[in-house]
């Protein structure tokens, strides 16, 4: 994707099942971690809170649900 690129966010990996899945990231001011760029929640992160990594966070649930 494009805004995960830009956002320096990695590699996108494809899983069977079509899953996308892509480097950890987080906000500071959320108590979890996303990795799927399909996520809303994930993807409207301001880039001024955006992290790397999942900051010790547990994974968001839309990530996981999708």
């Amino acid at each position: 994707m494009p805004q995960a690129e830009a956002l320096g966010l990695g590699r996108e990996q494809r899983k069977e099942g079509g899953e996308v899945k892509t480097a950890s990231w987080h906000s500071i001011l959320s108590s979890v971690h996303h990795n799927e760029t399909r996520c809303n929640t994930g993807n409207n992160i301001e880039p001024e809170n955006r992290r790397s990594g999942t900051g010790g966070k547990p994974l968001c649930r839309e990530c996981a649900a999708l």
